[in-house]
């Protein structure tokens, strides 16, 4: 609807007026002006879609932030550590033998004229010894080093015979040949030195292939190089 621009009266179309007659064909119709009252709702809905469209960005911006804790993303498995525990009992890293605790053997050459002929006398390097006690040269015969606790041996020092003075070391037998077993079940068989009177008290130096824990060495003399006598003797022996 609008007013007639001649008579000011009401009329609709774009006819003519029913009124004056007049041509309302030649005066433009008005144009109607919107209307204001929608403008809060268009603003209201502008800020919603603003804060639908914010609160989507920062969804997606927590979803690819990297855990704190994890270092990974939540969408993403972390790696697990691999387990510490273990079906079988893990036993402790062995401490490096520097002395055994003491010495048995198989058989020992009673006491003669004040001297002792024990297997604790291989525990210290002096003029003492150990020799054995059975008929022959000693083949056979063992002497047994027990460790304070199980504990890595990677070698043995050795004074080989009887060191004390040159007669006693030319007139007793000597070792040329051993084996030696550990409480781990492993074993080994070593060639000795046996050198003249002059160098008897030298320290051979017996290097294993690779370190034993073992709670004991065992020695069996599997060979000798005769003395005088049959007696056979070993001065010293430590592990390292």
């Amino acid at each position: 609807m609008w007013n007639c621009p001649r008579c000011g009266r009401e009329v609709s179309g774009q006819g003519f007026c029913r009124y004056c007659g007049a041509d309302l064909r030649t005066y433009a119709a008005p144009v109607p002006k919107k209307s204001s009252a929608n403008l809060p709702v268009i603003i209201m809905s502008a800020v919603a879609g603003v804060l639908l469209i914010a609160a989507a960005v920062l969804f997606v911006l927590v979803l690819q932030k990297p855990s704190a804790e994890t270092g990974t993303t939540p969408n993403t498995m972390p790696t697990l550590a691999p387990s510490q525990g273990s079906l079988t009992e893990q036993q402790p890293p062995a401490e490096s033998a520097t002395m055994f605790a003491s010495a048995s053997a198989g058989s020992v050459l009673p006491d003669q004229s004040g001297h002792s002929y024990a297997p604790s006398n291989v525990l210290r390097n002096d003029d003492t010894c150990w020799v054995e006690n059975a008929p022959g040269y000693g083949e056979g015969e063992w002497i047994l080093f027990d460790l304070p606790s199980r504990q890595r041996v990677s070698g043995l020092y050795l004074v080989n015979g009887y060191a004390g003075s040159a007669d006693q070391y030319d007139y007793n037998s000597k070792i040329s040949k051993i084996q030696l077993d550990f409480s781990d079940g492993s074993s080994t068989v070593v060639n000795l030195q046996v050198y003249g009177s002059s160098m008897r008290k030298t320290i051979q130096n017996i290097r294993f292939d690779k370190p034993v824990d073992t709670e004991y060495v065992k020695l069996t003399i599997l060979g000798t190089e005769p003395g005088k006598c049959e007696d056979t003797c070993l001065t010293y022996v430590a592990p390292y």
